[in-house]
Parts: structure tokens; sequence; C-alpha cells
């Protein structure tokens, strides 16, 4: 199953589930499509990445690292992980993430709720934006 790309322009939100098997084709196709939509957005960008689902995944770092493209777009706002309780995902996700995208404003959490919450109370955000979220994710955390 390929990575979901999900959008909702009017919360300036991005959405990536991983499923469980993930591979180096599909994060390099994810990640073209995320930076297309991250250029092609007016206004800032926060994007929530759920591999809560992730069980088996590319586990060379410099694969990892080559097969994304990122830059300082300063139209990303925050890059929120949700990990589940695999704490080998936590860490590939964390290098690669601060690793590839300087300056970023990072977050990794357990789940939905946790970082919906966390992130409330770090920055309060407007037009509901981590309602939003919550509400996306929801669809496929059970």
């Amino acid at each position: 199953m390929p990575i979901e790309l999900t959008t909702i322009p009017d919360k300036h939100l991005i959405f990536e589930r991983f499923s469980p098997v993930v591979t180096l084709d599909e994060v390099r196709d994810v990640n073209q499509r995320f930076i297309a939509l991250l250029e092609a957005s007016e206004t800032g960008i926060y994007a929530v990445i759920d591999l809560h689902h992730v069980r088996k995944f590319p586990t060379s770092l410099a694969q990892l690292r080559d097969s994304l493209v990122f830059s300082s777009n300063p139209k990303l706002l925050w890059v929120i992980l949700i990990v589940g309780q695999n704490q080998i995902v936590k860490a590939f996700a964390t290098v690669i993430t601060q690793v590839k995208i300087k300056n970023v404003r990072l977050r990794v959490y357990d789940d939905i709720y946790k970082a919906a919450s966390a992130i409330q109370e770090l920055q309060p955000l407007e037009n509901n934006v981590w309602d939003a979220c919550v509400a996306e994710l929801r669809k496929t955390w059970e």
C-alpha cells in the first residue's frame, strides 16, 4: 500500500500516512508530492507525518537521506511526527528529519492525542488547526 498524502488547504495541513511496509520508491514519491504541495501553497503549512503503522522500512540512513529532497522553505511551519511505540522508527524519523530540513520545528509524539494537546500548548494555532488534524488522523488511528 503506498503512502497516503492528504491535504486540508483551509487548515494549512498536509498529512502523510505511512503503511506498515515502506519502500524507498514510496518515500521518494511522497517526498516529491509533498514538496510540490509546499511550493504551491500561498500560506504556511503544518506537516503531520503518521508513522505509527510502520513495521518495515529501509534502514540505510544514507539511502533514506538521499531519497529525500528538502529545502529550508519558510512555508514549512512545523513537522509533527507520530510514531506510536516503535522506538526504532522514532529514532530513524527524527534523525532523517533533522538532517534533511534545516531549522525545522520538529515534535515527535506517540499518538495523535498527545501531539494535538502538546502543540496547542506550545503554539496556539488559528482556525482550529489541531482539531482538524485530530479529526483527520482519527480516521485511521484505531
